[in-house]
């Protein structure tokens, strides 16, 4: 069986929790490329700028796990979006977090569209206008649940992904688990000795779930 670096199907083990967000974009991106896709153009949008030269050259984009690639170049580990001018937007700079509509912190793509804003109209014609032009240009469905805890859904799915990758490479169910276990075990890590998954089923179930998500991978 072939030996897969731990950084490919391990992110979650050894992902700093403040990188997750950021180390499940660069990944699922990846993954959707290594399947002969484009680099989505979310991907400019959602990562740093710094990233936007790794971005531009698939293959090595495709040959370096989000992990190496910040061990190769340390600046992307600390790379930060883009600050608003002081004073711009400040009820967006101070709430957006807070928001279904936040105030982005990129360079603006280039399909930017300018909006005139009728401010004679009351709020609740605002509102149904802006409901139907979100009917309108939603680019897909959300995939977020209400109340649903974020960084575990990212721990998940890139536990997914790393199952997918380790079945694809011709590991059986029943391999991975030795594999993984006995990798994690090599490393003197007790607390994560074990494999990713125990049954075959949740393998299953994971590789089902990571390709779900790198079909309609958009960000």
């Amino acid at each position: 069986m072939p030996s897969i670096a731990r950084e490919e199907w391990d992110m979650v083990s050894l992902c700093p929790l403040n990188q997750l967000r950021r180390c499940w974009y660069y990944e699922f991106t990846r993954e959707f490329v290594r399947q002969g896709n484009s680099v989505p153009q979310s991907a400019h949008v959602i990562l740093p700028r710094e990233f936007a030269e790794l971005l531009k050259d698939a293959k090595w984009l495709e040959e370096h796990s989000f992990l190496l690639a910040i061990d190769l170049r340390p600046k992307l580990e600390t790379a930060e979006h883009l600050q608003p001018p002081p004073g711009v937007l400040e009820w967006l700079t101070r709430y957006s977090h807070t928001s279904s509509v936040r105030l982005s912190l990129d360079e603006p793509p280039k399909d930017v569209t300018p909006l005139v804003i009728d401010w004679d109209e009351s709020n609740s014609e605002l509102a149904k206008s802006f409901r139907n032009l979100i009917e309108e240009i939603r680019p897909r469905q959300p995939d977020r649940v209400r109340g649903e805890n974020l960084p575990e859904k990212y721990k998940a799915d890139l536990k997914a992904l790393g199952v997918f990758r380790l079945l694809a490479a011709g590991y059986t169910c029943f391999k991975a688990i030795e594999y993984t276990a006995s990798e994690r075990n090599k490393a003197g890590e007790t607390e994560d000795s074990k494999p990713l998954f125990m049954q075959k089923t949740e393998w299953t179930n994971a590789k089902k779930r990571a390709e779900l998500i790198i079909e309609n991978w958009s960000g």
